[in-house]
């Protein structure tokens, strides 16, 4: 359960950097545009210079804002650089949250318990009708009358030693394992 709220604070963590990344980026485009339209306002100063040849031809003076948009251009490329690494960060944080969330979820409820019904043998292993019968009518009964949180299912074969068993429930995700011998013709006392 911890591990389950540990994952879903992490996802929210990220939607929420997720979202809040346009306002962000909103605000750095802001004050990007203040700086901006501060130095377009010295190169206007610096421009009013006017240069007239000999001959009465204007001369264009360099501009100064090539020299002051070089700084810029900086900024641009490292907001840009840092845009890509969140997102793509986001990205591998979110994958990763998918991918383990499966690994730290349990595969079923703390308090569901699953029992599996195997048919009974007859003296000397065999598996006969009466077993078969035995474990429906088994199965009927502990449906019945189980309460909530108790998941019965009745399978079609028994293991046939401890290794098998325990094989058995962990590839159906159960807790028990009802197995038992009956004899020939005998009915279930329930």
């Amino acid at each position: 359960m911890q591990a389950l709220i540990v994952s879903l604070v992490l996802l929210v963590m990220v939607v929420a950097v997720l979202a809040l990344a346009p306002l962000l980026r909103t605000r750095v485009h802001a004050w990007m545009q203040m700086a901006r339209s501060a130095a377009l306002r010295r190169a206007r100063l610096l421009r009013s210079a006017t240069v007239i040849s000999s001959s009465g031809e204007e001369i264009e003076v360099p501009d100064v804002v090539r020299a002051d948009t070089l700084w810029i251009e900086r900024i641009r490329a490292w907001l840009y650089r840092v845009r890509l690494q969140t997102v793509f960060v986001s990205v591998l944080v979110v994958a990763l949250i998918m991918l383990g969330l499966p690994g730290l979820l349990p595969s079923a409820r703390a308090d569901e318990l699953t029992v599996l019904v195997a048919p009974f043998s007859e003296p000397g292993g065999v598996f006969a009708d009466t077993g078969r019968a035995a474990a429906q009518e088994l199965t009927d009964v502990l449906v019945a009358t189980a309460g909530s949180g108790v998941t019965i299912r009745r399978i079609d074969a028994a293991p046939v030693d401890r290794e098998a068993a325990l094989a058995l429930l962990r590839a159906n995700h159960a807790d028990a394992i009802i197995i038992g011998e009956i004899a020939p013709g005998g009915m279930l006392d329930a």
